[in-house]
């Protein structure tokens, strides 16, 4: 699950890259907020509340949001 979610990071992290370049747009947080299907603050998503159980949200800022902002530089 772990490589999953590595896997994942990268390609939206590139994927995220790649569409800033194109619109010549600054690559931030807000861009990524703008341009990614999930929050990148998990904390203002709403969903988590009722959703987070056996330890689904821990698991997604240790292994995908970790390496996705460490890829973005953001």
């Amino acid at each position: 699950m772990t490589k999953a979610l590595h896997v994942w990071a990268e390609d939206a992290a590139e994927h995220l890259i790649q569409e800033s370049t194109e619109m010549h747009q600054k690559l931030s947080r807000e861009f990524a907020d703008k341009h990614f299907p999930l929050y990148v603050n998990m904390d203002d998503d709403p969903l988590w509340n009722k959703y987070d159980r056996y330890g689904a949200k821990e698991l997604l800022k240790t292994e995908f949001y970790k390496n996705f902002f460490e890829r973005l530089g953001i």
